[in-house]
């Protein structure tokens, strides 16, 4: 032990070398909150595009904002974090409309072979936007909760998903000049050796077995080399989503559940 703090010591000069700060995920265990995107959406970890063209944009409004017309999916540069882990995040649709369209946390994300194509394999859990009601002085807002295991192709950005959107209604009503004309979803999964589990307003959203291999053998839709999708173990990725539209974010945090 003498010879080791003398080398130690000869090693740096003279001086104790500093003890490595702690990773991401030792300040998990020891009960630390990771935020990843704070309260005026800034990013506190580096942000990389998952698929190409993805990025978040600071907005002027306090949060930030992914846009696009087809999917956009960017991750948190955390490093790896065993489970379990509870992740968290406060997202807004800001042009809600009949059409498709999603916005959330994008979970597990990885590299999945399927019919000789490289794809993206994400869980992804939030708000879908819905229309806009006008009574009085009011506005009432109708979004709905969301969630899917989704295989996205990364050339063309095609995509598949298993039928697990929710019917689950997220219903507000607010002032009429309120700016933006949009609400505010706090989206909450718990990811465990056991599965995932997804609120979106304290309402459950549907979640689909964490174990993609086995969620894609049992895939009924018309495309069968999904089943013959062989993923790689779990992702590292944490980071956020969007589909056909833009997507606010702010409050990202990731901690241990307890």
């Amino acid at each position: 032990a003498a010879l080791a703090s003398a080398v130690l010591v000869l090693a740096s000069g003279g001086a104790p070398v500093p003890p490595a700060p702690p990773t991401p995920d030792q300040r998990l265990d020891r009960g630390d909150e990771l935020v990843l995107l704070d309260a005026k959406g800034e990013a506190r970890f580096p942000v990389e595009p998952t698929l190409a063209g993805s990025a978040l944009h600071p907005h002027e409004g306090g949060y930030a904002v992914m846009s696009g017309d087809t999917h956009q999916i960017v991750r948190f540069k955390t490093g790896p974090l065993k489970f379990p882990l509870e992740v968290s995040a406060d997202v807004m649709h800001l042009n809600p409309k009949d059409l498709p369209n999603h916005g959330g946390l994008a979970l597990g994300q990885q590299r999945v072979n399927a019919g000789g194509v490289a794809h993206e394999l994400v869980w992804t859990f939030g708000a879908s936007g819905g229309p806009r009601e006008r009574i009085g002085e009011r506005v009432k807002l109708t979004d709905r909760a969301y969630g899917q295991l989704l295989l996205v192709n990364r050339f063309d950005k095609r995509h598949y998903h298993l039928p697990t959107t929710s019917g689950t209604f997220l219903e507000t009503v607010q002032p009429r000049d309120v700016v933006p004309m949009a609400s505010w979803h706090r989206v909450i999964v718990v990811l465990d050796p056991k599965g995932v589990r997804a609120t979106v307003d304290g309402k459950p959203a549907p979640a689909p077995g964490i174990d993609p291999a086995r969620a894609l053998a049992t895939f009924e839709g018309p495309y069968p080399f999904l089943r013959e999708a062989v993923p790689a173990p779990l992702g590292e990725g944490i980071g956020l989503f969007t589909f056909k539209g833009d997507t606010a974010f702010k409050n990202v945090t990731v901690r241990r559940p307890r």
